[in-house]
């Protein structure tokens, strides 16, 4: 796969394409890309993924309350990186970009820059100033038919339409089962360790304490996880809390996210770490005192290695 910043050195190549944020590369994105494949071996030409970064809700609305991304954009072209896609191309989206009406974004983008043979579209896309374009207005646009379209039907499962805002409110409810269900993978934090309080250490759990440098990527909601962390090519099991830690004398007052891993010793810090959300096990709670939080951890373990064990 070659990740393009720029249309121009696309040239030439006359691709099948499709176009989106694909935030999560979910299930339904994962099925549209199938087909995007598909056709570019029946029309026997290359294919091109249209990726935008930031969210363009994050350049029209500076701070869209809740807006967290499912992947950082290294995460998403690792992702798109297993879908035997040809090419990417990555659209730094601006206001002035924003601007242009679905019919100039047809004639000069897709027409005239990218020269696309093909356009593969969702069924819920939208583009152009306000979103106000559509499949519809495709056709409107081009009355010469300079490419081709095929509108993709919505993904579902169940009676559920997929979509990755779904996802986002699974993962903010602590549901990260449901999540991977619908992502068709666990979902995952990427991170460096850094050094904590030792406080689990004094209790006989300690804990990697991880920074996610990435503001604007979606941590679930406070509580305990069973978890998986993979460091140095080896994967290791474990359990996270995401919270404050209420039971401390001093409580934190920024999140804070901390995983006990139970077949390492070693030492991580300073090191890249991902970890991979498996099952949600309770709330954070405050205990009262440090006793009982030990008492608890004991609990909590036992139910990671059950909750690990079933998957």
């Amino acid at each position: 796969m070659r990740i393009h910043h720029s249309t121009e050195t696309l040239a030439g190549l006359h691709p099948v394409s499709c176009m989106g944020m694909f935030d999560g590369v979910h299930r339904g994105h994962r099925q549209l890309l199938g087909r995007l494949t598909e056709l570019s071996i029946e029309r026997n030409r290359p294919s091109l993924l249209i990726t935008f970064w930031p969210h363009p809700r994050k350049v029209l609305y500076p701070n869209p309350q809740g807006l967290f991304y499912l992947n950082t954009l290294d995460e998403k072209l690792s992702l798109l990186e297993e879908l035997s896609i040809d090419h990417v191309l990555v659209i730094p989206f601006t206001y002035a970009f924003s601007q242009q009406t679905a019919c100039e974004f047809i004639a000069d983008f897709l027409v005239k820059q990218l020269e696309i043979d093909y356009l593969l579209v969702g069924f819920n896309h939208h583009f152009g100033k306000d979103r106000m374009g559509c499949v519809e207005d495709l056709a409107l646009c081009m009355p010469d038919k300079p490419f081709g379209i095929e509108k993709q039907t919505a993904y579902s499962i169940g009676d559920t339409e997929l979509s990755s805002s779904i996802i986002r409110n699974l993962l903010q409810a602590g549901q990260v089962e449901q999540a991977a269900d619908y992502l068709g993978y666990p979902y995952f934090l990427l991170g460096k360790v850094v050094s904590g309080h030792q406080i689990g250490r004094s209790l006989g759990f300690p804990t990697a304490n991880l920074d996610c440098s990435d503001e604007h990527k979606l941590i679930p909601a406070h509580g305990v996880y069973a978890v998986v962390l993979e460091y140095a090519g080896s994967r290791y099991q474990g359990m996270l809390n995401v919270g404050y830690r209420p039971t401390l004398e001093h409580p934190e007052h920024s999140q804070s996210i901390e995983v006990h891993l139970f077949d390492f010793e070693g030492d991580m810090y300073d090191k890249e770490v991902q970890v991979y959300f498996v099952a949600r096990l309770r709330d954070e709670v405050k205990f009262a005192s440090l006793e009982a939080l030990q008492e608890q951890l004991h609990l909590d373990k036992s139910a990671a290695l059950l909750a690990l064990q079933k998957k």
